[in-house]
Order: C-alpha cells, then structure tokens, then sequence
C-alpha cells in the first residue's frame, strides 16, 4: 500500500517549509515542488500558498490533510495486521542497496544469513542512495543499504565501517608524477589542483557519490573543463584505465576490483569520510532475521581487507 502522495503533503503541512520537508522526506526541494504543483494541478486547487514566511496551508490543504491523516494511520494498522500474518507464515526482509555495492556485499551475506535464518526471505531493491532512502520513507523497502555523509535524525543506523573517495587515473597519465606516498597508507595521495585541466569522468547529481565529488571540487576552486557522464562507476574507471580522462570511485570498491591500468589515489586535503550504514525507519521493530542480516552484512563488509598499494 503506497501512499507516498499523502505522506508528502502532510508532512509540508507539518513543516510548512519546502527545505525542512525536503530533508524530512530525504528528497530534493525542487523534486517536492514539482510534486507538490503536480497533485494541485490534479486536484484543481491550492494546497498550500507559498509566501516568503514559508507554506501556508489553505483550507483546501486542511481538509486533505485531515484525511490524508486517517488513511496514513489506516496503512500502519493494514501494516501491523499483514506484518502479523507473515509473522505466523514466514517472514520476509526486503532490503535496499546501492547498486555497485550489492555485487560483492550481497552474494556472501546472504549465503550466510540463510544459513542462521533459512525459513526467511529476502527480497532486494537495488538503487541510488536518494532513491533507496525515499523508498525507506515510504515503507516500501525496510532496510536500506547506503553511503552517507552525515547521518539525518530521523532514521535509526547500523554502521557498517567508513568509506572514502578515491581518485582513478591511468598508469600512463603523466599526472602521477605528482605522486605523494606515505608511510603505512594503503594509496598514494595526489593534490586535485594538479588535476584541473582534466576530463572528468563524472556520475550524475542525483547519485550520492557525485555530492562528494562536487564538494571536492568546491573545496580545491575546481570546475571542470570538459565532463563525461556515466552513472556506472565501473565503467567510468574503465574509461580512466584507457586514459581517457580521470574518474572517481570509493575505497570500498576498489577491494574487489582487480584492474592493473589503474593507479588510485586518496585526495590531498579531503577529509570527508562516508559512513556505509544500514539505516531503517524509527518505527520499524527489529525482528531477530533483520539484526542477524545486520551482523552478517557488518561481517562481510569488514572481511575485505584493504592491500597496501
């Protein structure tokens, strides 16, 4: 039962401000306008009116929202009373995830989880992080596994471990001349600065790894000249292995890939560390298949041990 279209609305009438909603709802603001005119535009009238104090509801928005209220609170009880006729069958996980990480996360985690918890199902959604995080709003998936700067209050976390951004360039590129190695660090470190009048091989803003990259850029004054756009990371590091511009890509995926075209680098003066999370909604008990599966996938995650480089 979704019912995404109520939950949006009521919770601009609860904020009254496009921005906090928007986080609220871990979608963008223009995403939460545009949906906003779309179901006006549906309906033939005014939800809310927008002033410089924010959104103020109007009497049509007061009369939606007391009954877009009920239904919400008819889709937690049809929730409890579904989730209770699983319970007494067989019980079901499905779980969200990051796209490149589910093809060396998932295989081992769930060979082991099915053999703690062989009656349970799991069904999986693959994704990018907004996406997995609004369908997590929405009741539609109840784990999700994701990359994150900062962890938002409104949800409950399990850490996996931390993730960082490294960059990928071609053994041929002239630029690792600037090379600084240091002691005991699994790469080497290069100044972006360096970088400037590269072609970047970039992923698209809605992916949660191009954020990064675009702080990155921000910190070092950086705009790029010229871009590629893949949403692949894999292919945009197959790109840079044949020297065809530079790449971006997470430490955590460089583990499992065995390409020897590549040189990565950490990025001198980047402090921001990802934290790789299983996140859930805060109203969502914890069922012993769901804290087993969080185990097994801290497990996994952390048996992959980086090589010195």
């Amino acid at each position: 039962m979704n019912l995404k279209e109520q939950l949006y609305i009521c919770t601009l009438a609860k904020y009254g401000n496009i921005t906090k909603a928007s986080e609220r709802l871990f979608i963008s603001q223009p995403a939460l306008s545009a949906f906003l005119s779309g179901v006006e535009s549906e309906l033939g009238v005014k939800l809310f009116e927008r002033t410089n104090k924010g959104m103020l509801i109007t009497s049509a928005g007061q009369i939606y929202v007391r009954y877009a209220t009920e239904m919400l609170k008819l889709k937690d009880s049809f929730n409890l009373d579904m989730q209770e006729l699983l319970n007494q069958q067989t019980s079901r996980i499905h779980i969200g995830i990051q796209q490149r990480r589910a093809s060396f996360l998932l295989p081992k985690a769930w060979r082991q989880f099915m053999n703690m918890f062989p009656e349970t199902l799991l069904e999986i959604t693959e994704g990018t992080g907004e996406a997995l995080m609004e369908a997590l709003n929405c009741h539609e998936i109840d784990m999700a596994v994701v990359t994150v700067a900062t962890l938002p209050k409104t949800y409950e976390y399990a850490v996996l471990g931390e993730d960082r951004i490294l960059l990928a360039m071609s053994r041929d590129n002239p630029l690792n001349q600037y090379a600084q190695h240091t002691d005991g660090s699994a790469y080497p470190s290069i100044d972006i600065a360096h970088c400037s009048d590269q072609t970047f091989i970039l992923q698209q803003p809605d992916q949660s790894i191009r954020v990064i990259i675009d702080k990155i850029f921000n910190n070092a004054k950086i705009k790029p000249m010229r871009t590629i756009g893949i949403r692949n990371i894999e292919t945009a590091v197959q790109f840079a292995s044949e020297n065809l511009g530079l790449a971006f890509t997470r430490e955590s995926y460089v583990r499992n890939s065995s390409n020897q075209k590549v040189v990565y680098y950490y990025i001198v003066n980047n402090h921001i560390k990802e934290k790789v999370v299983v996140a859930w909604c805060k109203d969502t008990p914890l069922s012993a298949p769901m804290k087993g599966l969080i185990d097994t996938l801290r497990t996994v995650y952390n048996s992959n041990r980086i090589i010195m480089r």
